[in-house]
């Protein structure tokens, strides 16, 4: 019992150490862009459409720290969730198609029948998980 618990807590400390410094690089492009766009950088001064751009890019990371911070949230649930439950399918895609919602991934249920009414055994937070990985995604399935 106290090895797993040991080794959960080595867990949630890389998470958060993760977590950390993925918040640290999106601070990073926030003060980048506002540099540029303030023209602190004694480079020549940004056109109209690269300030937007840059501004773009500010808003994205600040809605990504928002996100990662709100993730962080999650670790106090971790070690107390209850044990998996039967879940109908459908409820549980539809819980993760508006989570996803937000994040400009689209979801879809393409069955039907006795199907769609499938019992699944997942754990409560199994939406969240799909969100989480999802929303990591790049769009499209784009990189760089």
């Amino acid at each position: 019992m106290l090895d797993a618990l040991a080794e959960a807590k080595k867990k949630i400390v890389l998470l958060s150490s993760v977590t950390r410094h993925d918040i640290l690089n999106q601070v990073s492009v926030i003060l980048m862009c506002d540099e540029l766009v303030r023209g602190d950088t004694g480079l020549a001064p940004l056109t109209q459409e690269q300030a937007d751009h840059y501004w773009d890019m500010a808003n994205a990371a600040a809605r990504t720290v928002g996100r990662l911070i709100s993730f962080t949230s999650d670790y106090d649930a971790l070690g107390m969730e209850p044990p998996p439950r039967w879940q109908n399918l459908a409820t549980v895609v539809r819980n993760v198609e508006t989570l996803l919602h937000g994040a400009g991934v689209s979801v879809n249920l393409a069955c039907g029948g006795k199907l769609r009414s499938l019992p699944i055994r997942c754990l409560r937070r199994w939406p969240i998980t799909c969100w989480r990985m999802c929303s990591a995604m790049p769009a499209g399935g784009q990189t760089g």
